[in-house]
């Protein structure tokens, strides 16, 4: 069965834009801030009911908001380990 991906062409030029551009890549550092910003837009799209396109929707907005292109498993990888951190300091204060 084929699947069917509808893609944001700008965002595609953007990302093709930069790649075309051959700048030094600098590290992209998460910060509380950028964490946040994460979880907000994980919750928005709801990736964990809705799919794996859901992820890469998530890493596009964090294009757009960052200007650094994130892979979906970077962030997925993130939002879960950002909940794991969570789920153990509540499991210490019980």
């Amino acid at each position: 069965m084929r699947m069917l991906y509808i893609f944001n062409t700008s965002k595609i030029i953007a990302a093709i834009k930069n790649l075309l551009l051959f700048q030094p890549r600098t590290r992209f550092v998460f910060n509380a801030a950028r964490d946040i910003c994460l979880l907000k837009e994980a919750i928005q799209q709801n990736p964990w009911q809705l799919g794996a396109q859901k992820w890469i929707d998530v890493s596009q907005n964090m294009l757009e908001k960052y200007e650094y292109n994130l892979t979906a498993r970077a962030v997925k990888e993130r939002v879960h380990l950002l909940l794991d951190k969570k789920k153990k300091e509540e499991m210490k204060t019980l």
